[in-house]
């Protein structure tokens, strides 16, 4: 393993393509931000192996999920793109 790289989220209020398959209860742009805003968390918190096995979570997972990076991690969250 290298060495950690800090690195920034970049996230939108509105989307350009919102789109809602039929049947489903979140957009899709509802379930990328709900990714935006649980990957820092993840990276600045990890999860011990107790908790994870608690969850149910595989045993060969505990190493990469227990280790808490701890890194530097910027979140930018604008209204919308705008062109131009």
């Amino acid at each position: 393993m290298g060495q950690p790289v800090p690195c920034d989220f970049i996230g939108f209020v509105k989307s350009q393509h919102d789109l809602l398959v039929d049947g489903e209860k979140l957009s899709s742009h509802d379930e990328l931000m709900s990714n935006f805003f649980a990957q820092p968390d993840a990276l600045a918190n990890g999860k011990s192996a107790e908790e994870l096995r608690k969850e149910g979570g595989e045993e060969a997972q505990g190493y990469y999920i227990s280790l808490v990076v701890d890194m530097l991690c910027c979140c930018y969250f604008a209204p919308a793109i705008v062109y131009g």
